[in-house]
Protein backbone atom coordinates (compact mmCIF):
# COMPACT_ATOMS: atom_id res chain seq x y z
CA UNK A 1 0.00 0.00 0.00
CA UNK A 2 2.62 2.56 0.89
CA UNK A 3 4.40 2.19 -2.79
CA UNK A 4 0.95 3.09 -4.39
CA UNK A 5 1.01 6.24 -2.31
CA UNK A 6 3.98 7.24 -3.29
CA UNK A 7 3.14 6.41 -6.67
CA UNK A 8 0.35 8.54 -6.94
CA UNK A 9 1.87 11.27 -4.98
CA UNK A 10 4.85 11.12 -7.79
CA UNK A 11 3.01 11.25 -10.42
CA UNK A 12 1.79 14.80 -8.58
CA UNK A 13 5.43 15.85 -9.00
CA UNK A 14 6.68 15.08 -5.15
CA UNK A 15 10.09 14.85 -4.55
CA UNK A 16 9.72 13.56 -1.47
CA UNK A 17 7.86 10.45 -3.19
CA UNK A 18 10.43 10.26 -5.65
CA UNK A 19 13.39 10.15 -2.54
CA UNK A 20 11.47 7.71 -0.80
CA UNK A 21 10.95 5.26 -3.95
CA UNK A 22 14.47 5.54 -4.86
CA UNK A 23 16.07 4.88 -1.61
CA UNK A 24 13.89 1.77 -1.17
CA UNK A 25 14.99 0.48 -5.08
CA UNK A 26 18.26 1.65 -5.44
CA UNK A 27 20.06 -1.27 -4.14
CA UNK A 28 17.63 -3.92 -5.63
CA UNK A 29 18.16 -1.80 -8.52
CA UNK A 30 21.78 -1.36 -8.66
CA UNK A 31 21.90 -5.56 -8.06
CA UNK A 32 19.87 -6.33 -11.18
CA UNK A 33 21.86 -3.71 -13.53
CA UNK A 34 24.82 -5.67 -12.37
CA UNK A 35 23.59 -8.60 -13.18
CA UNK A 36 22.98 -7.38 -16.91
CA UNK A 37 26.07 -5.63 -17.53
CA UNK A 38 28.39 -7.30 -15.47
CA UNK A 39 30.20 -4.11 -14.24
CA UNK A 40 29.38 -1.90 -11.21
CA UNK A 41 30.43 1.79 -13.15
CA UNK A 42 28.03 0.91 -15.68
CA UNK A 43 25.49 -0.29 -13.34
CA UNK A 44 25.58 2.97 -11.53
CA UNK A 45 25.13 4.82 -14.61
CA UNK A 46 21.93 2.69 -15.26
CA UNK A 47 20.37 3.02 -12.05
CA UNK A 48 20.81 6.82 -12.54
CA UNK A 49 19.49 7.12 -15.97
CA UNK A 50 16.43 4.62 -14.93
CA UNK A 51 15.70 7.14 -12.25
CA UNK A 52 16.58 10.38 -14.12
CA UNK A 53 13.33 8.56 -16.90
CA UNK A 54 11.07 7.44 -14.26
CA UNK A 55 10.67 10.98 -13.30
CA UNK A 56 10.03 12.00 -16.73
CA UNK A 57 7.38 9.60 -17.62
CA UNK A 58 6.32 8.83 -14.26
CA UNK A 59 2.82 10.35 -15.69
CA UNK A 60 2.87 7.00 -18.20
CA UNK A 61 2.18 4.65 -15.26
CA UNK A 62 -1.32 3.96 -15.23
CA UNK A 63 -1.08 1.50 -12.05
CA UNK A 64 0.35 2.52 -8.87
CA UNK A 65 0.61 -0.75 -7.19
CA UNK A 66 2.79 -1.99 -10.06
CA UNK A 67 5.44 0.73 -9.80
CA UNK A 68 8.33 -1.73 -9.32
CA UNK A 69 7.72 -3.80 -11.98
CA UNK A 70 7.52 -0.37 -14.17
CA UNK A 71 10.62 1.17 -12.80
CA UNK A 72 12.24 -2.52 -13.08
CA UNK A 73 10.84 -2.82 -16.86
CA UNK A 74 12.86 0.62 -17.28
CA UNK A 75 15.95 -0.72 -16.00
CA UNK A 76 16.12 -3.36 -17.71
CA UNK A 77 15.62 -2.19 -21.08
CA UNK A 78 18.03 1.21 -19.99
CA UNK A 79 20.62 -1.67 -19.00
CA UNK A 80 20.33 -3.56 -22.75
Amino acid sequence: MEEEILAARLREGSREAFDELYHKYKNMALHTAYLITGNLADSEDVVQETFVKVWIHVRELHNDSGFKSWMMQILVRTAL
